[in-house]
């Protein structure tokens, strides 16, 4: 279980590997894991927080393009977070992460802004597609570092 996810160049998607990145889950595991997917993809910059005020304050300080958010965590609600981060930054991508795939929490999330929504366990496959549909929604300009 502790190998590292073997990236696949074909996969890859362009982005600039210093794009920030925010990853939000309570549970140590799948947030660490999520952390180390990012990496194998080739994300260089990237935070974490294991809770709803933890991801606020990590978002108002670091200003991440794209943000992996648990809707079931402590103090604050992923999707009360998702609200929050809304009202102030419309242009940050946020990818919802939950065991509980209901049509309601699918729903409720992309009522209130999320632009997608992974099943946990995620797998590296699935975190690839969406930061291929992040890095599909930004101008080209963006994606590339050194341009």
């Amino acid at each position: 279980m502790g190998k590292s996810p073997q990236p696949n160049p074909s996969e890859a998607p362009n982005f600039d590997p210093d794009t920030v990145t925010l990853v939000a889950d309570d549970h140590f595991f799948a947030r660490n894991l999520l952390v180390e997917m990012l990496r194998a993809i080739g994300f260089q910059v990237i935070h974490s927080a294991a809770d709803g005020p933890k991801t606020v304050l990590a978002f108002e300080l670091y200003h991440p393009k794209l943000l992996f958010l648990d809707i079931e965590m402590p103090e604050i609600s992923g999707l009360e977070v998702l609200r929050r981060i809304r009202e102030s930054d419309k242009e940050i991508f946020i990818a919802i992460v939950s065991a509980h795939s209901s049509v309601e929490n699918v729903q409720e999330a992309l009522k209130n802004g999320a632009n997608g929504f992974i099943v946990k366990p995620y797998t590296y496959r699935k975190v690839v597609e969406i930061v291929r549909k992040w890095a599909a929604s930004k101008p080209a300009s963006s994606l590339r570092s050194g341009d």
